[in-house]
């Protein structure tokens, strides 16, 4: 899978990204293990310590969870999602949309835009 380079968001962050969208769109499910970090690193042409980084931005954020003996785990469909402003190209996540146009519409200064 290819990276955007043209991109102001650093390549942890765009995995990151991708792994969520594997997760809303139930390709990764609860309890879901993920591939060994080499894999991954394989599979995005990135050091495996790109997807650590990647992999611990998600921890942090409730998405995914170590075990120890177990492997990476799935831990909800979103855990606690935290928008990344990470909007380049195909992998930007959509899963704040709903409540972007629900802030948004409450916000008087936004009614024009």
């Amino acid at each position: 899978m290819e990276l955007s380079s043209d991109c102001h968001v650093p390549k942890y962050a765009q995995i990151a990204d991708i792994f969520r969208q594997r997760i809303a769109r139930g390709v990764w499910t609860q309890g879901f293990r993920l591939p060994a970090n080499e894999e991954l690193a394989a599979e995005f042409a990135v050091s495996r310590v790109t997807i650590r980084q990647a992999v611990k931005l998600l921890a942090r954020d409730g998405v995914i969870e170590a075990q120890q003996g177990r492997g990476t785990l799935v831990t909800g469909p979103c855990g606690r999602i935290r928008h990344t402003r990470s909007t380049c190209g195909p992998h930007s996540l959509r899963c704040c949309e709903p409540l972007r146009k629900w802030s948004h519409a409450a916000d008087p200064q936004s009614k024009g835009s």
